[in-house]
């Protein structure tokens, strides 16, 4: 069993919701970056079409306005 196994389920019942939230954006917002370190832009886009499937069933995607993240802004 890995340390993330063994340790997820007592951080996750430990903290409030409010918490996870905050712990979630940390985790991606300051070090998704750092974790990522050393993979190359095939091995990064590998792993996020892995990912995807879990945050689409996880996240309520329909709700996303992904144009704001996405710009087609033209000049």
């Amino acid at each position: 069993m890995s340390i993330v196994d063994t340790f997820m389920p007592i951080i996750v019942d430990a903290l409030s919701q409010e918490q996870l939230e905050r712990l979630l954006k940390l985790l991606f917002q300051k070090h998704l970056g750092p974790l990522l370190q050393g993979f190359d832009e095939a091995e990064r886009a590998r792993l996020l079409n892995e990912l995807l499937p879990t945050i689409a069933r996880e996240f309520p995607l329909h709700r996303i306005d992904f144009t704001q993240f996405f710009s087609t802004e033209t000049e």
